[in-house]
């Protein structure tokens, strides 16, 4: 499985790295305990012909009052941003992941979060 890592973006440019996306039934984590409070974001880019579907699993309710997952269809040959992913609802508490899934080959993927000492500096 691919090794998912929070990249830290400040006002030092950095070069952002995008993982490939492994296809199983399984999900993919992100530990959310080292995350920002769950204030990630994700770069999904599509390198395939068709579009790439990717979903997130929610564990808590959204503001509506409903516990529902969220998923996006990258478009082909694009690129998305979407986030942030609080942990009150993304976060799974039995292990402190953040999972989703997907069973796209195209897709790539890149973790992000602004550095607090970017907030406070």
């Amino acid at each position: 499985m691919a090794e998912f890592k929070v990249q830290l973006v400040s006002r030092t440019p950095i070069t952002p790295t995008l993982v490939a996306n492994v296809p199983t039934n399984a999900n993919n984590p992100l530990n959310m305990n080292t995350n920002r409070n769950g204030m990630v974001f994700f770069w999904l880019k599509n390198s395939g012909g068709s579009g790439a579907n990717i979903t997130f699993l929610s564990i808590g309710n959204c503001n509506q009052g409903f516990d529902h997952d969220i998923t996006f269809t990258v478009p082909a040959a694009s690129e998305r941003i979407v986030g942030p992913f609080p942990t009150d609802r993304w976060q799974n508490i039995d292990d402190g992941n953040m999972d989703w899934t997907s069973a796209a080959t195209t897709l790539t993927i890149g973790i992000f979060a602004v550095s607090t000492s970017t907030i406070t500096g």
